[in-house]
């Protein structure tokens, strides 16, 4: 490991703006180290990580939710590497029911965002979804708004503002959306699109009316 032989020395002070790439193994080209994770530059939370990696040594295989069509280079690299454990691939599982149950607070949301899908023409709506770890800043927040309008798209964007501690607190909704994105945003763009906070992922994206997924690929 890169953090065993002493070559793994990155800074949280630097790394966001570093140019510098580090070669790993099961990656075919080099990987930025301004693409890392917060946590791993993070001197407090990176041993926890190096600590968890260990425990694959200690594993007799490893179930991974893929095929070995998506991820043949990754799945042909740990069957390789003698430290690791056997993969078995037993993907893709899918959990289609989310959990919602009947007069939840979750449920009424749920019926409101695709009952509004259900309006839409089939494969108009492109669906913005950053996952339970995915907030913005405010100004962040605009530069997508702005996009968005200017596509002239249909959109669902499931937005967030960002965490000041992600460890310590989820990113959680923005207060008034009015006072974040440009004025007047709602009103031109009413009729083709829609903000929410909490988004019943699966079920968007089973909809017809989906036809365009931008997500932060966790």
């Amino acid at each position: 490991m890169l953090y065993d032989d002493n070559k793994y020395d990155i800074s949280e002070s630097d790394f966001e703006e570093s140019e510098a790439v580090m070669d790993i193994r099961c990656l075919t080209p080099p990987y930025p180290v301004k693409c890392l994770p917060y946590a791993y530059a993070s001197k407090q939370w990176l041993p926890t990580f190096v600590n968890k990696a260990r425990k694959f040594k200690e594993m007799k295989g490893i179930l991974i939710n893929t095929v070995v069509e998506l991820e043949p280079y990754a799945l042909k690299f740990l069957s390789s590497y003698c430290e690791t454990p056997p993969p078995y691939p037993v993907g893709p599982l899918l959990q289609l029911e989310n959990g919602v149950g009947v007069g939840d607070s979750k449920d009424e949301k749920q019926s409101e965002i695709l009952g509004w899908l259900d309006k839409q023409p089939n494969r108009s709506v492109v669906f913005l979804c950053f996952g339970s770890m995915g907030g913005f800043r405010e100004e962040q927040a605009r530069e997508i708004a702005i996009a968005l309008e200017r596509t002239g798209h249909r959109f669902l964007w499931s937005l967030c503002r960002a965490s000041p501690n992600i460890f310590k607190e989820f990113p959680r909704q923005f207060t008034n959306l009015e006072e974040v994105l440009p004025e007047g945003f709602f009103d031109r763009t009413k009729e083709r699109g829609k903000v929410i906070g909490w988004a019943p992922q699966v079920d968007v994206l089973a909809n017809p009316a989906v036809g365009g997924f931008f997500t932060h690929g966790g």
